[in-house]
């Protein structure tokens, strides 16, 4: 059999007549409340390598994970911006050779140790020591030190001025 227009346009007809029949099909007011809790699943297109940021093996969908797990110093919002996340504030020092961040009181690890000013020194030093080779060690090259100025604020110095290094606080690591 053929289908033809005629066919195309009493199908049509046939379905709006039934759809207006039942006017309940269409009536938001019917739909059933919405439920709280439960489950969501999820599937990405890449499993990651890593569950450490450094050792992440794609850019996006590895922060899918990743922002369920840490937090980084800083949050880079969808618009690009930078907010405030385990540092409340930061600015760069005199001739842009440095950044002072101001870190966030009352932050436990999940094994509960505190963070602190010691411990964002620790995870940077790390970092820059050499020791992990990673595809996002590149992130902080122009890192030369790091120095703790109270218990919750500390002093990235720079090799030179960067604005790329604002990014790889918002997105790799405490």
């Amino acid at each position: 059999m053929q289908f033809t227009r005629r066919h195309f346009l009493s199908t049509t007809a046939a379905l709006g007549a039934l759809l207006s029949a039942s006017p309940s099909i269409l009536r938001a007011q019917d739909a059933p409340s919405p439920v709280f809790g439960g489950t969501i699943t999820a599937s990405m297109d890449l499993e990651p390598a890593s569950l450490h940021p450094l050792f992440g093996n794609a850019a996006t969908s590895d922060r899918f994970i990743f922002n369920q797990l840490f937090d980084a110093l800083l949050r880079i919002e969808e618009d690009g911006t930078l907010s405030p996340a385990l540092a409340t504030e930061w600015a760069y020092g005199e001739g842009n050779t440095s950044i002072i961040l101001k870190l966030r009181e009352g932050v436990s690890f999940h094994d509960g140790e505190e963070f602190n000013a010691d411990a964002a020194k620790a995870n940077l030093d790390y970092v820059i020591s050499g020791e992990p080779v990673a595809p996002h060690v590149a992130d902080f090259a122009d890192v030369e030190s790091i120095d703790i100025l109270g218990d919750y604020e500390i002093r990235i110095n720079l090799k030179k001025p960067s604005g790329a290094i604002l990014a790889a606080l918002g997105t790799e690591l405490p």
